[in-house]
């Protein structure tokens, strides 16, 4: 054998790793959380299968053309050809003929058609995967609620403290019911309930490119999953872009910290 069972463990280990992982949910997990963004798939990401097969085939007869059809004019250089005269006793012009032209212009062009048609299908692809279709913030599990309690009541019994105000001891609930959600993000690639799931202190709201778009920045993944507020609804509702801008950063970072970054947008503007 060319590779033993713990090569190919090491191996399998790396490449899930450095891959995207999706998550599946079960449907009833799903059906009582309300998605805090949600949005149609646009129409090219419904045919981006079909436009993909059709640039593949597309690129492969260029290819095939290029190979073997694509020719140049050569002149006939034999002897024959250059003494032959017309019945006016002028000397008649040399015969030509089309012959193919040499591999190398020929590899270099196919190469280059090759090479866009690829681009192009990978280029689709990649940017279906990074539309957003739903985003839902999940709330904490209960496995996570009881091993934090677990944790305090054992860390109050260990090292007794002075008791905290009501105000400090919110916040410090609040704090910790943040850290402990976790987004769910459905791209347009994603099938049924599967999606990427996330920890909420590992993503990032931010504002897009354009002013009717918004995008999740994940720890540890390159790019952003862009969210186009045009025509999507918000906590299940459809609202302006102003207001929709609005409505997701108050969802995503809370009431006070959410009209902080709606007055940067205004003051930015």
């Amino acid at each position: 054998m060319f590779a033993s069972r713990p090569c190919l463990r090491n191996v399998r280990h790396f490449w899930t790793r450095s891959s995207l992982r999706t998550t599946s949910l079960q449907r009833d997990s799903l059906q009582a959380i309300l998605p805090l963004y949600a949005r149609k798939t646009p129409w090219w990401a419904r045919w981006t299968w079909f436009i993909v097969a059709a640039d593949l085939v597309t690129t492969a007869a260029a290819v095939e053309l290029t190979w073997h059809y694509w020719t140049e004019q050569v002149t006939d250089s034999s002897s024959d050809a250059s003494d032959a005269k017309t019945p006016e006793g002028q000397v008649a012009q040399p015969a030509k003929h089309f012959e193919l032209r040499p591999v190398w212009q020929r590899a270099l062009f196919a190469g280059g058609q090759l090479f866009l048609g690829v681009a192009l299908a990978t280029l689709l692809l990649g940017t279906r995967a990074r539309i957003v279709h739903k985003v839902t913030l999940l709330p904490p599990s209960s496995a996570t609620t009881t091993t934090t309690a677990t944790n305090a009541h054992v860390t109050r019994q260990a090292a007794p403290a002075r008791p905290a105000s009501p105000k400090q001891s919110s916040s410090t609930q609040a704090q910790s019911a943040e850290d402990g959600r976790q987004v769910l993000i459905q791209s347009v690639s994603h099938l049924g309930q599967q999606g990427i799931l996330r920890p909420f202190r590992d993503c990032n709201l931010v504002r897009g490119q354009r002013e009717e778009d918004m995008a999740v920045e994940v720890a540890g993944m390159r790019g952003q999953f862009v969210m186009e507020l045009e025509g999507a609804e918000i906590n299940g509702e459809a609202m302006p872009v102003w207001k929709a801008r609005e409505t997701m950063w108050k969802g995503w970072y809370g009431d006070q910290k959410g009209r902080q970054f709606v007055m940067e947008e205004r003051l930015q503007s």
